[in-house]
């Protein structure tokens, strides 16, 4: 979809939702866990940009409502490639979120894991 902040940028968001005991490496914890990835490509030259993080936070909102919102992590810019050239420092262009469910589906917090990501609340990140 088209940027509402560049005219020039697409965005793209993607989710999924994958078991918790395998995405937090804990067996048996149960639950699910929605992924929310958005990245920014410059649509005339082709190439990566970096994600206007309250457009993505805006876009995050309008999927997930507002009773969610309070459950969503944001887990900042983890992957992505800016092409030959660029340092690695600016390389990471794709932003993302996540909402922990149980298996009733109730959104709850963040359960303890092993992963190497800080994980913060959306409601209250600046």
């Amino acid at each position: 979809m088209r940027s509402v902040t560049d005219r020039h940028v697409t965005l793209l968001i993607v989710g999924s939702i994958e078991d918790q005991a395998v995405l937090l490496e804990r067996p048996g914890q149960a639950g699910s866990v929605l992924t929310l990835s958005v990245s920014a490509t410059h649509g005339r030259l082709g190439t990566r940009q970096a994600v206007d993080s309250a457009e993505a936070r805006a876009w995050v909102e309008a999927i997930v409502g507002p009773s969610w919102l309070p459950h969503v992590y944001a887990a900042g810019n983890l992957s992505g490639s800016a092409g030959p050239g660029v340092s690695p420092s600016k390389a990471k262009t794709t932003t993302y979120f996540y909402l922990f469910l149980g298996p009733d589906g109730v959104p709850h917090a963040e359960p303890e894991h092993q992963l190497r990501v800080k994980m913060v609340p959306l409601v209250g990140a600046a």
